[in-house]
């Protein structure tokens, strides 16, 4: 073999392994922001308030921290703390329990999830990574 296809072979392989190596809860750690265009589209009664409901989605964060089972949930600079407990981690999808509700957290990509509560199934919102 040439040894640029070996180079070019063996990176290959190196990505697949590292990509492999990583679950959907190290993914999940660190701070997201709701993406408050994505989310009012979900929302058909919020679909009315135009910018001020794009805005007031766009204040709400999400900090996982998971090697510390917290989530710090802000909206402005109101934060709540609450306790993590994996329920389920499958495919796409990894559902947290904390203080009586259960949040169904689905990844649309490395730095997309769609988060939904158990209490109100309706209520879904779209969250990004923060860089």
């Amino acid at each position: 073999m040439k040894p640029v296809f070996r180079i070019s072979l063996a990176l290959f392989l190196l990505s697949l392994l590292a990509a492999c190596g990583q679950s959907n809860l190290d993914k999940l750690n660190g701070a997201w922001q709701c993406d408050g265009k994505a989310t009012i589209v979900l929302h058909p009664d919020a679909v009315g308030m135009g910018d001020m409901g794009e805005k007031m989605f766009s204040a709400i964060t999400m900090k996982f921290d998971v090697p510390g089972k917290k989530l710090i949930m802000g909206l402005g600079a109101r934060t709540k703390t609450e306790e993590l407990a994996v329920v389920s981690d499958s495919g796409k999808t990894v559902v947290l329990g904390g203080s009586g509700s259960k949040l169904s957290i689905e990844f649309q990509n490395d730095d997309a999830i769609l988060v939904q509560d158990d209490k109100d199934p309706k209520k879904k919102l779209i969250l990004r990574r923060v860089k």
